[in-house]
């Protein structure tokens, strides 16, 4: 019998065992960080850690709030300085997200 594959089994980039939903959050945040920068915190692993434990406490807090600021200052250093994310993200983006919807910027 074999083993089923882990949650993110492909994604190079998922913690092992992450929830998809987290990982949903982290990657709307890096999508918003690459549209603001032009930089994809993807690419850095240590960032994407970072974009990935900020979805976590984000997930959490929408449990309980209307809304909730992810900010990450210094995240990446770019050809001009350092670059930082700064998000709101509310409970009607992340009902979006969890619909599988992409959210509209606040």
């Amino acid at each position: 019998m074999q083993n089923p594959p882990a949650p993110n089994a492909g994604d190079p980039l998922a913690p092992a065992g992450e929830d998809p939903l987290v990982l949903k959050v982290a990657g709307y945040l890096a999508d918003v960080f690459r549209e603001r920068t032009g930089v994809d915190v993807r690419s850095d692993p240590a960032a994407w850690d970072k974009v990935v434990r900020a979805a976590r406490r984000a997930r959490r807090e929408l449990g309980r709030s209307t809304a909730y600021n992810v900010s990450l200052p210094f995240l990446l250093k770019g050809t001009e300085g350092p670059l930082h994310l700064d998000v709101v993200i509310t409970q009607r983006q992340f009902l979006e997200l969890m619909m599988g919807e992409a959210p509209e910027e606040a």
